[in-house]
C-alpha cells in the first residue's frame, strides 16, 4: 500500500469557496427569515448538490488511486466527516 499522491483542483477550490459563501446565505435566509426572491433564491440552492457532487468525485478519484485498500479510504473519510459533524452539532447546541 502507497502512499497517495495530492492532486489539487484549483477550479473546484474556487468553487468551494463560493458555494461555502452561498451555505451561509441560505442559513442567513432561515435563521432571519428572509426571503430570497428571483435568480438568487435559485443560484443559493445548487450549493449543497455541488458539495455532494465534489465530495463524490474526490473520494472517487482517491479511492482509484488506492484499489488495494478503497474501505479504508472510505472509513477514514467517513470518520472525518462525523468527527466535524460533531463538532459543528455540539458549537449549534
Amino acid at each position: 500500500m502507497g502512499k497517495l499522491q495530492s492532486v489539487s483542483y484549483p477550479a473546484i477550490d474556487v468553487c468551494k469557496l463560493t458555494m461555502a459563501i452561498l451555505v451561509v446565505a441560505i442559513h442567513i435566509e432561515a435563521i432571519y427569515h428572509l426571503q430570497f426572491n428571483g435568480m438568487m433564491h435559485y443560484v443559493t440552492r445548487t450549493a449543497v448538490p455541488f458539495f455532494f457532487i465534489a465530495s463524490g468525485f474526490l473520494l472517487n478519484g482517491r479511492m482509484k488511486a488506492s484499489d488495494d485498500d478503497a474501505v479504508g479510504v472510505m472509513r477514514q473519510y467517513i470518520g472525518r466527516i462525523f468527527k466535524l459533524y460533531m463538532f459543528w452539532t455540539a458549537v449549534y447546541a
